[in-house]
């Protein structure tokens, strides 16, 4: 229900990149191969800026916190992104 939810927010481009974000991310996270890893991870962070640029800014940063509140590990501190796409622990919490 949830994930509907945040899927309504994005048109069909969005939903592709987003699918990238995720896919590559998991990839990044879980792999086991270092240069795969970083395959993944220079994927996820290309799909990053092309979202960012296809919402705007002010929309990609609330739906990335959303997203991040909803699903993001309590015990962890959340992130945002700047404009390129890399990514820095907030120190707001």
């Amino acid at each position: 229900m949830v994930r509907n939810y945040v899927m309504s927010l994005l048109n069909e481009e969005q939903q592709k990149l987003f699918r990238i974000i995720l896919d590559n991310n998991h990839e990044y996270i879980h792999g086991k191969i270092t240069t795969e890893r970083f395959e993944a991870l220079g994927k996820m962070t290309q799909a990053k800026i092309d979202l960012k640029k296809s919402m705007g800014e002010e929309a990609y940063n609330n739906f990335m916190s959303m997203g991040q509140k909803l699903f993001a590990p309590k015990d962890q501190p959340s992130r945002r992104t700047t404009s390129d796409g890399d990514e820095f622990l907030d120190d707001d919490e």
